[in-house]
């Protein structure tokens, strides 16, 4: 989980988290890699696209309201998709419960910039549109 990745560093060395800081540090299961885990992974693949981990579960839901879910302990190279599974709704339901209800606004990419060699800095592009 690739949000876990800056509060363990913050914490790893000694700093002081930013208040409104996402994440969780995995700092304690570091130490103690064989302490029960109750924070999942959360992993997104484009806008509106997740999936959630737990040690024995996966949870996909795409943009389009389409599932899957994965028993690692049963399946572990997921070959049997089990959302339709009316036995699993339950974990279903508890995974679904870390899936994002609001989605951050895309940051603008590479291409959006140009970099300015006499200032050494990168200007945002304006549209022609825009621009005056």
């Amino acid at each position: 989980d690739m949000t876990a990745v800056f509060p363990t560093l913050v914490e790893l060395c000694g700093l002081e988290p930013k208040k409104d800081l996402d994440g969780t540090s995995i700092v304690p299961l570091l130490k103690n890699p064989a302490m029960a885990w109750d924070v999942p992974a959360v992993t997104q693949y484009k806008r509106g696209q997740c999936a959630v981990r737990y040690e024995r579960y996966r949870y996909i839901r795409y943009s389009d309201g389409s599932e899957e879910l994965y028993d690692h302990e049963k399946d572990p190279k997921e070959w049997t998709n089990l959302a339709g599974n009316r036995a699993y709704l339950a974990i279903k339901k508890e995974l679904s419960k870390s899936v994002p209800h609001k989605w951050a606004k895309g940051a603008p990419s590479k291409s959006a910039y140009k970099f300015d060699h006499r200032e050494y800095t990168w200007i945002h592009r304006q549209s022609r549109k825009t621009a005056k």
